[in-house]
């Protein structure tokens, strides 16, 4: 993955333009994403890693990265989704956070 290099933040501040213009005339965004606990936590790497095949070191989750874009926690719930592990079949609960960002102070 490409980190730190603005692409994300440029990809991101393309969408709300777009989302800003017409038909849309979006004031607001709004998404979900794995909560920062879980996705840092020592159970979620390990995750991670036997998905990719390799060790995966700390990082900063994607709820740091959405709220350094101007993103505020609107809601969080703890059984979002589930994650299945292909192999044993056992389902693990996956916590998120919604968040949101006011468009209008973007401009």
């Amino acid at each position: 993955a490409i980190q730190a290099g603005g692409f994300g933040r440029s990809a991101m501040r393309q969408i709300e333009h777009l989302a800003s213009l017409p038909p849309l005339n979006a004031t607001t965004m709004a998404l979900d994403t794995v909560t920062k606990e879980f996705q840092t936590s020592p159970e979620s790497l390990a995750i991670f890693a036997k998905i990719s095949g390799s060790k995966v070191d700390a990082f900063r989750s994607n709820e740091e990265w959405y709220t350094r874009q101007g993103y505020k926690d609107m809601a969080r719930l703890d059984n979002s989704y589930k994650w299945a592990d292909p192999v044993t079949g056992v389902e693990i609960p996956v916590p998120c956070v919604f968040l949101k960002k006011d468009l209008s102070l973007s401009a």
